[in-house]
């Protein structure tokens, strides 16, 4: 018995096509730039975001309780914008040269596996909102076994405690083996 693509199929293949595409256009500095930048702001935001907030209440002389989200989406904005300006000065660099075609071929590369991970936790966050409902779609699907083992083979290169490490670093958690005394 053959069975055809579904709508999920669909939505799947246009969401890798998309992510495929646009890391096509934009090559690999700047995917790579955008996704680091990401990264490090979260990071940075949510280590000094409070020490900011802080600083916004005494100037203003206004307590409110919503500095806290104002810090963080600051920093989050600044740090990511200077890592989008600066993915596009080395851009510029590498397109001056002969590598815009090595550039663009692992941009690719790049964003198929960035659409890969988000068509894998979209998957996954179908699964957790009504799990009954949404598996017979899932089954008769061509594409989802192949994006949940592709998904699961990017998420394995990642150590397992690695944002447990990130969030001891920014101060969010205690360090393991550690507790409150």
């Amino acid at each position: 018995m053959e069975s055809s693509p579904n709508l999920l199929d669909l939505g799947l293949l246009i969401l890798l096509v998309f992510f495929f595409v646009r890391a096509l256009v934009r090559g690999f500095v700047r995917e790579t730039m955008g996704l680091v930048g990401a990264v490090v702001a979260v990071v940075v935001s949510a280590m000094f975001y409070q020490d900011l907030a802080g600083l916004l209440a005494r100037v203003t002389g206004y307590g409110a309780s919503w500095w806290g989200a104002v810090s963080f989406g600051l920093i989050l904005f600044l740090i990511f914008v200077f890592f989008i300006y600066l993915g596009g000065v080395m851009h510029r660099v590498v397109m001056a040269g002969s590598l815009s075609g090595l550039d663009r071929a692992l941009g690719g590369v790049v964003g198929l596996a960035k659409g890969l991970l988000i068509a894998y936790l979209l998957i996954n966050l179908l699964l957790l909102m009504n799990p009954f409902s949404t598996v017979t779609p899932l089954k008769e699907s061509l594409l989802a076994p192949y994006v949940v083992r592709g998904g699961r083979y990017i998420l394995d290169l990642f150590p397992d405690d690695l944002t447990r490490r990130l969030q001891e670093r920014a101060g969010l958690i205690p360090p393991a083996g550690k507790g409150k005394k």
